[in-house]
């Protein structure tokens, strides 16, 4: 598991730890990434998934209730703030109605705005507000998968990425070290 996690969440109170290894997700071998976000995304909402995870060589077996992102934000009482995932250097998130009205971007632009930029990235011309709209010639949907994608091209040392971007009525390349 890596990237940020949200404390109250349900991998969080499944117990799951950063740097644990999901072995079996409702009892199933999980292959990679793609294959857990499937079986994730397949299995039934609010009800108990079995998983089995390795933390730091013992297998541990683990229970997991998924939510839809709407009960988990009115568990929170909140009406769309969901917290930037941070990956390569970048602060990103789903485009929302309050994200495209706070970076004045089109209505209908989907895909995943920049919020936040380190200031140790001095290679790229990425700034918040830029959306992006691609990554590896995918489609960028969700901050989530796109965070998953650059971890899987990491891990698979793949070098830079060519990622679409679109700031204001401009598409531009851009390439992204994952």
């Amino acid at each position: 598991v890596t990237g940020i996690a949200v404390s109250d969440g349900p991998a969080a109170r499944a117990g799951l730890q950063t740097n644990d290894v999901i072995l079996r997700f409702n009892n199933q071998n999980v292959t990679g990434r793609r294959n857990l976000t499937r079986l994730i995304a397949d299995a039934p909402i609010g009800r108990p998934i079995p998983m089995v995870v390795n933390r730091a060589g013992r297998e541990l077996r683990l229970s997991v209730t998924l939510v839809t992102r709407e009960q988990r934000l009115a568990s929170l009482g909140q009406t769309g703030e969901v917290p930037a995932i941070e990956n390569a250097g970048l602060q990103l998130r789903t485009v929302s109605a309050e994200l495209a009205e706070q970076y004045n971007l089109p209505a209908d632009v989907e895909g995943v705005v920049v919020t936040g930029v380190s200031h140790h990235l001095t290679n790229h011309s990425l700034q918040p507000g830029d959306v992006i709209l691609e990554i590896g010639w995918e489609e960028a949907t969700s901050a989530a998968g796109m965070s998953a994608r650059l971890d899987e091209l990491r891990e698979l040392r793949s070098g830079p990425v060519k990622i679409l971007v679109q700031r204001g009525d401009r598409l531009f390349y851009e390439t992204l070290l994952p």
